[in-house]
């Protein structure tokens, strides 16, 4: 992605208002700091950090911290450092999927070694089913959610009543 160099501008800003100090100079940051400020605050947007954390970090206000985030050049800059980040992974998986059959040689080598332990070569023939899709059964842990209420004197009738139409229904004898 090429930037054009007035691909920020905008034409339609107004002059200059912010305030000024008893010198004449701008009461508002240098832009050294700004620079350097909006740089520490994209590179922990990369990072994922929120805005709260960024602006006790850096020592700015939150506002700020919201303005360079949604900022034309911050949006630009993030969306490389993304794309950058994306190309990296898509090389290292490149490269991992390159020595996946060295690494099933291997392994597979040292299952059918005959001085290999069992546990060894157990640990290794479960994982390679697990890979394969051959997963062992998990446990799913469950919990139930018990309510509790007070049953008053016509619950009760009512539950006694429900019983015996139900024990007539199927035979049963209270």
């Amino acid at each position: 992605m090429s930037i054009q160099p007035n691909y920020y501008y905008n034409s339609k800003r107004l002059p200059d208002r912010r305030k000024r100090n008893r010198n004449g100079e701008s009461a508002t940051w240098k832009l050294t700091e700004i620079q350097s400020n909006h740089h520490r605050i994209i590179n922990l947007l990369y990072r994922g950090y929120s805005n709260r954390y960024i602006a006790k970090k850096l020592g700015v206000s939150e506002v700020m911290v919201s303005n360079v985030k949604n900022s034309p050049v911050a949006q630009d800059k993030l969306t490389v450092m993304e794309r950058a980040t994306e190309a990296e992974e898509v090389d290292l998986r490149r490269e991992i999927l390159r020595t996946v059959p060295e690494c099933q040689e291997t392994l597979l080598g040292i299952m059918r070694s005959p001085n290999s332990q069992p546990a060894l070569k157990a640990r290794i023939a479960m994982d390679q089913l697990d890979r394969a899709g051959y997963a062992p059964v998990k446990q799913i842990e469950s919990r139930n959610l018990h309510a509790h209420r007070y049953i008053d004197d016509n619950d009760l009738k009512m539950l006694q009543e429900t019983a015996a139409k139900l024990a007539a229904e199927n035979g049963i004898t209270i």
